[in-house]
């Protein structure tokens, strides 16, 4: 059981740990071709990441009215800035104010209220949710983030994730496999996207990066998983918001 919580421990650190730690590219990159919507669909689709071109980088948008933090019960997520609704299986734990706070490091109390969430509003890296199970250890996130650098992509968010994550959570003992980066849709939208592999107590554990951009903060789904068919399965939990 011990050996099953410090897995567990682990499952959720591997989600969280590379949120807010991007900052930029560590060489020049070009602006990606920017992908054509597809039609909305629960199920999400995989295609190979497009090839840099020479199209400007839009900017962000300068104004943080555009964002609005989700709300949470102990069963659902729903989001307005993102249009859309999780629904927890029953096997799943949606993480309190509490413990979402303290991996923000910050009051519970900013999680709550009007005047909460104004703070909130204005903290670089939200944790929206968080939901883990128990038994099989598959956890979603979803994170807003300020970005680093006004004009950063989505796809050069994965990039720098491409780059960092096996030292962010690996080892010489316990290296990271990454895959190349790919987009994927979720609900009629784009999401540049990264996954990687690496063994812990005897376990393979496979973790998922969906990013896109939404206004001026980058909006990040990620996933960690025992078994690559379980991401979508976390996936189906997702449904556009009425």
């Amino acid at each position: 059981m011990k050996k099953w919580m410090l897995f567990l421990a682990f499952l959720m650190t591997a989600a969280l740990l590379a949120s807010g730690c991007v900052s930029a590219p560590q060489a020049e990159t070009e602006a990606p071709a920017t992908a054509a919507a597809a039609e909305p669909s629960q199920e999400p689709t995989r295609e190979a990441a497009p090839e840099p071109t020479d199209e400007p980088v839009p900017e962000a948008t300068a104004d943080p009215a555009n964002y609005v933090p989700g709300t949470r019960t102990e069963t659902t997520y729903e989001s307005q800035w993102l249009g859309l609704r999780y629904t927890l299986a029953e096997d799943q734990v949606m993480s309190t104010d509490e413990e979402i706070a303290a991996n923000m490091q910050v009051g519970a109390e900013v999680l709550s209220g009007d005047a909460g969430t104004i703070e909130l509003a204005e903290l670089q890296t939200v944790y929206e949710m968080m939901a883990v199970s128990p038994t099989t250890g598959k956890n979603i996130s979803i994170i807003a983030e300020i970005p680093a650098l006004k004009n950063m992509t989505a796809a050069q968010y994965v990039q720098v994730l491409q780059q960092q994550l096996p030292a962010m959570l690996g080892s010489e003992e316990t290296p990271v496999e990454i895959e190349e980066p790919f987009q994927t849709e979720l609900l009629g939208e784009v999401y540049d996207a990264v996954e990687y592999r690496i063994e812990v107590y005897g376990m393979t554990v496979y973790g998922r990066y969906m990013i896109r951009r939404q206004g001026d903060r980058f909006a990040e789904i990620v996933l960690t998983v025992l078994d690559e068919a379980e991401f979508e399965s976390l996936l189906e939990g997702f449904e556009p918001l009425a």
